[in-house]
Formats: structure tokens, sequence, C-alpha cells
């Protein structure tokens, strides 16, 4: 009932000087979609989005021949991780089942931690909590993006650097890694905490 007293009185609040066809021209609407300026507004939001969540080791700039690891579900995050450390070993994952993850993921996350001097990880939903939960025993090698929320980084505390982007675009992943590096202030911050 809200919902339609709010769309009538908007529509009533129309006059014909600012009303828009509800059917679209086909010959122009190419013109006008998708908005020319869509794409810097949108790039933009994305890097003012960017928080740092914990700054430990940002700026991060690893010595020079140290092992890197990446790891994630999300193939523009490892394509962006990977065009900054080219020699970098990835591990990507699926993404169900959404809420566990499984024993053969972990196992693999584990032993490529193992062998790395930096792990390079992408948090996104319960499975990834799950897998970045069980690289504990690495925490001092560990460094997060948390992509859409950083809400399951309350459930891991130790986590010492992490940058949080809202999005999962290449993009959101860019100005998320320059921020961990150092070479973007990362202007945003957190609207709401959970802990003190």
């Amino acid at each position: 009932a809200a919902v339609r007293r709010s769309l009538l009185e908007t529509l009533a609040s129309l006059t014909p000087d600012n009303r828009v066809p509800l059917r679209p021209d086909p010959a122009t609407v190419y013109r006008a979609v998708p908005d020319p300026a869509a794409a810097d507004f949108f790039r933009n939001q994305a890097g003012r989005a960017v928080s740092i969540l914990a700054s430990k080791r940002i700026p991060f700039q690893p010595a020079s021949g140290s092992r890197m690891a990446l790891i994630g579900q999300d193939g523009d995050f490892l394509r962006a991780a990977q065009s900054i450390w080219p020699k970098a070993e990835t591990l990507r994952y699926g993404n169900e089942p959404f809420f566990r993850a499984e024993a053969a993921t972990i196992a693999q996350a584990q032993a490529l931690a193992q062998r790395s001097d930096w792990i390079l990880f992408c948090l996104a939903n319960p499975n990834s909590r799950d897998v970045l939960a069980a690289l504990r025993p690495w925490r001092d090698r560990i460094l997060v993006v948390s992509t859409l929320t950083p809400v399951y980084l309350e459930d891991l505390p130790w986590v010492e650097t992490a940058v949080a982007v809202y999005g999962q675009t290449k993009d959101s992943y860019r100005f998320g890694l320059a921020a961990l590096q150092g070479a973007y202030p990362a202007p945003g911050s957190l609207p709401v905490r959970t802990r003190p």
C-alpha cells in the first residue's frame, strides 16, 4: 500500500514538461543508454568508496623476489593483482557452496600459503571467510581485499591489513590494490561499526 501511494504521488507530481515517455524511441534510445558519462561516474564512485580497515602493512611494498600468492573467487581480482605481481601464484576457487568452504579448497589454500612469503586474499562471502579463517597460522603474511561488504572480517579480528572495496569491478580492485600499496589515499570510511 505504501509503494502504491508513493507511485501515485510521483505520477501526480509529473507535469507535461517533465514526463518521460514510457516507450523510448528505438531510433534515439542508444544515444542516451548507456549514458556517456556513466563509466566515469562509476569509476569515481569505486574510488571514493575504498576504505582502509586495518593498516599494519600499508603501504605494502614487498621485497623484490618475494613469493606472492593471490587467492580468491573473482577472476577480475586475480587479474588486477597479477598486473602488479605477474609472477604470483594464484588460486581461484568457486563460490559454491556459498555458506561454507570445501575441505579441498582449504587444503589448496593452506598449501599455497605455506610456500609463499605474502598472501593477498579476496574476501567476498561466507565461503571465502572460511578459507581465510583456515589461513590464520600465516596471519603475519596475509593482506585482505574485502569486496561488497566488510562484515565477514568481524569474525576475523586477527587480520592486520585489510582494504574494503564495495564492488566487484576492475576499477574497484584497481583502487583497492592501489590503496594497499599506499598509492591511493582511500577516502572511504565505514558507515557503521559493530565493534568498539
